[in-house]
């Protein structure tokens, strides 16, 4: 598997960037592929359907764990899927405004605090919260 990463220094906007990604939906490829936003001025391209979500969904699966035991995590454009896949989630105080949006889910929570000390106050959330489920 590729990770097409490329660093687009000052190119990255959004107009730019939603440029992209109907180029490569409308341009005939030999696979399909998603555009992924990445960090600063990345932009990240996969084969479809293959992203953080889908790896965690995974993972979980093979070693038995049901959606309920599973908490994510993510600051950036390339973790939105993980929040598709109906797991617990925190998103960090300093994340990219599109993956805040889902804060607003039921399973997500949006730490006050920024990068590892939102991710260790988001895992203290839904581990007290957990705890406390008869």
């Amino acid at each position: 598997m590729h990770d097409g990463t490329h660093d687009l220094q000052g190119y990255a906007s959004g107009r730019f960037f939603e440029s992209v990604e109907e180029d490569v939906r409308t341009t005939p490829l030999p696979e399909p592929l998603a555009v992924i936003g990445g960090v600063g001025s990345e932009i990240r391209s996969f084969p479809e359907g293959v992203n953080k979500g889908t790896a965690a969904a995974f993972i979980a699966r093979e070693l038995g764990f049901e959606r309920d035991h599973v908490i994510v995590a993510g600051n950036s454009g390339n973790d939105v899927k993980l929040f598709e896949h109906d797991f617990y989630g925190s998103v960090v105080s300093n994340a990219h405004g599109e993956l805040k949006q889902y804060a607003n889910l039921h399973r997500v929570y949006l730490s006050p605090h920024a990068r590892a000390e939102g991710v260790r106050d988001g895992l203290q959330h839904w581990i007290g919260k957990l705890m406390d489920e008869p």
